[in-house]
């Protein structure tokens, strides 16, 4: 029986990644660690079923002593590393958020990783390790890697420091380079914004940028369906194990502004900006090449558009009832 260790795992992505273990490991231990500075609505630290630890993940020497005698050291461990800053426009403003929460995060559990009988290191990752390429399309070997945000270049030091330790056990390591993820339960996101603002004020919706930004959109349930497959499959000969994980297409700002105001509010004027991106460090358009996760069994069932959708349906639903 593996053991599962879910860094940050009381967030938007960890509630849905413990569902996929359960279907597919129903017997297996999972144990969340997380300081609960930006839970689901639908994580409750009381189930049973589940080991939680409250701590900062950027204090290794907590850590360690807090959840090593807690684990079976006769059991495979994976590590999933969900923690990091999801407040990127915050990060920009101080670099030391981005510093603590998304690379001394990662510090720490490589240490935690050294002393339990680690099986697979699972790092979540971003699309924002590119930095802008404009319309080329982003393979995992594109290259140059600039990020222009402390987020991507945290994420990005974060990817150098696990590659440096698993050089020689690159089939350890899994790094997924994830798009813009949508769904529920939302903690934030444009969707999870625009709703917010219409609920807020029915009669106008503000939107940062002129609305042109054109990016990937994945359903967050097809994201960790696809991580488990390719945590569980070995990696082909001299295969690195960085994937993007997304689908190919994208959808614009201003159809998930329309989407979200046909649905929340149809009569609302819809108010643009003047610049190409959101904000400082917004990347203002990205496309993706998943032929590499595909190989290894990835499905993509959603188009980004498609995925939009549902999830404007599904976050309207859980933040009006």
């Amino acid at each position: 029986m593996t053991q599962h260790i879910l860094a940050g795992g009381a967030g938007f992505i960890g509630t849905n990644l413990i569902t996929e273990i359960r279907q597919q490991e129903p017997h297996s231990k999972i144990t969340i660690i997380d300081n609960l500075s930006n839970p689901s609505q639908t994580f409750s630290p009381l189930n049973s079923e589940i080991d939680f630890i409250d701590l900062d993940l950027a204090n290794s020497d907590l850590l360690l002593e807090k959840v090593c005698h807690r684990l079976d050291s006769s059991e495979t461990t994976k590590i999933w590393h969900l923690a990091a800053n999801s407040d990127i426009p915050s990060g920009i403003a101080d670099l030391r958020i981005d510093l603590h929460n998304t690379f001394l995060t990662t510090v720490s559990l490589l240490l935690l990783a050294r002393q339990l009988r680690v099986e697979t290191f699972i790092f979540a990752s971003s699309s924002a390790i590119y930095g802008y390429h404009g319309s080329t399309r982003l393979t995992e070997s594109t290259h140059p890697l600039k990020p222009i945000s402390n987020y991507g270049a945290m994420k990005l030091a974060s990817e150098v420091i696990l590659s440096t330790h698993f050089a020689s056990y690159p089939n350890q390591l899994r790094i997924f380079r994830f798009p813009n993820v949508v769904g529920p339960p939302a903690t934030h996101g444009v969707i999870y914004d625009f709703i917010n603002k219409l609920l807020k004020n029915p009669a106008e919706l503000h939107v940062l940028g002129n609305g042109s930004q054109q990016k990937a959109y994945l359903y967050v349930t097809e994201l960790c369906s696809c991580m488990y497959q390719l945590s569980q499959t070995n990696l082909k000969q001299a295969d690195s194990p960085i994937f993007n994980i997304g689908p190919t297409d994208t959808a614009s700002v201003k159809f998930i502004a329309e989407t979200v105001r046909d649905l929340v509010s149809p009569t609302a004027l819809i108010k643009y900006g003047n610049a190409d991106r959101g904000w400082e460090g917004d990347v203002p358009r990205f496309s993706y090449d998943n032929q590499k996760s595909i190989q290894y069994g990835c499905i993509y069932n959603q188009t980004s558009q498609l995925a939009v959708s549902l999830a404007t349906k599904d976050i309207f639903a859980q933040l009006t009832h």
